[in-house]
């Protein structure tokens, strides 16, 4: 184990003093089980600590789960599993288009859905650390691990045995890591899972939040798969065309099918992210979505709603497979006091209900922290 890159309880590993991720481990409760004898692997050492207990341990990613909350959660359940823990992935939402078009890609099962759980069950949480955006029940339950590239949440507490977090690109990057840490092999299975998650949440490598962990991992896996740029590129443009894909849906479910719940210093905030690449009918589209934020505040019980929607414009190089190619972002707000959170962040508003940063805006690396940090008065 490479002691510069994780940090264990019990003095196993000497403090890494990086900024770019924080790893948080509590008093370590003794492990239930009696059968698993701690091997000399210090991740797995850690692993064996555990209150495992006899039930199933469900592994979930975040609600309205999309490619990356899937597949860490389907990887991460199977490395347990291989380690002697009976874990298994699960989701409590339904899965988007470009989640499903990404399983058929990739040639992977999707989880079965469990939109609850009991109080007592045991519990891992990949691509999410908040309450709110975890499977109901989460908060009665009993989270062993949380495996996630976010801010920290309030999920994350003295309570949780271990927590993995660092600033990458995809939570997939860093289950990746872990199956390095365990000293288990990445079956082709599960290197398909791993790249399909990478590749949704970096946009292939090209989101400013991108590291080069990721490029690490996104080299390995694609080497292992035998896998050229080109296909790659091919692959996730498939990918990107289901994202955008919302024949047969309501404006509504357009609009959840991205979507987060945020505690942001005890405002409740909701915030969309949706594609439209018809950029000629775009104004049409933004004020579709005006139209159903209002509801969807009052389903989610959010007191400001929030949708990030990029613009395209033509790609002016005809020579490329791309019609069209991402720019900025509008940022759509409704809500008491949200117009102001808005005008703060990004400048003056161009209409009623809609700002606009030049920037392609990331929501986890851009607007949650910058909204937080405003929400807080920092």
């Amino acid at each position: 184990m490479n002691s510069n890159s994780t940090i264990y309880a019990g003095g196993m590993c000497q403090p890494f003093k990086g900024i770019l991720w924080v790893l948080v481990l509590s008093v370590l409760v003794s492990c239930a089980s009696q059968e698993i004898v701690p091997p000399e692997n210090p991740f797995r050492q850690l692993m064996a600590t555990m209150d495992w207990g006899t039930d199933t341990c469900f592994v979930y990613g975040h609600k309205t789960p999309d490619v990356d909350a899937v597949c860490s959660s389907l990887a991460y359940a199977e490395l347990m599993c291989r380690l002697g823990y009976n874990c298994k992935a699960k989701v409590s939402g339904k899965t988007n288009n470009e989640t499903r078009s990404a399983s058929n890609l990739f040639d992977f099962d999707l989880p079965a859905m469990k939109p609850s759980v009991e109080p007592g069950t045991r519990l891992i949480a990949t691509d999410h650390e908040e309450y709110i955006q975890s499977v109901d029940g989460a908060r009665e339950g009993r989270v062993l691990q949380i495996i996630d590239h976010h801010q920290e949440g309030d999920m994350a507490s003295v309570a949780v045995p271990f927590i993995y977090r660092k600033a990458v690109g995809s939570t997939c990057t860093l289950v990746w890591q872990l199956y390095r840490e365990a000293n288990v092999p990445v079956s082709d299975d599960v290197a398909r899972i791993l790249l399909a998650g990478m590749l949704s949440d970096t946009s292939n490598l090209t989101k400013s939040n991108v590291t080069y962990e990721d490029h690490d991992a996104w080299n390995a896996l694609t080497t292992q798969l035998n896998l050229s740029p080109e296909r790659v590129a091919d692959i996730h443009r498939i990918m990107e065309e289901a994202q955008s894909n919302y024949d047969g849906m309501s404006d509504y479910d357009i609009f959840i099918s991205d979507y987060k719940d945020y505690d942001m210093s005890g405002t409740p905030v909701g915030i969309g992210c949706v594609e439209w690449k018809d950029y000629a009918s775009m104004d049409a589209f933004i004020n579709r979505m005006l139209a159903v934020m209002p509801e969807a505040m009052v389903k989610k019980e959010r007191a400001m709603m929030f949708c990030m929607a990029t613009r395209y414009e033509a790609n002016p190089d005809p020579s490329s497979a791309d019609k069209v190619i991402p720019l900025g972002t509008y940022i759509l707000y409704t809500g008491e006091g949200a117009r102001e959170l808005a005008e703060q962040a990004f400048g003056e508003s161009l209409r009623d209900g809609v700002c606009y940063s030049e920037t392609r805006l990331s929501r986890k690396s851009d607007v949650v922290p910058l909204f937080t940090r405003i929400l807080s008065g920092q």
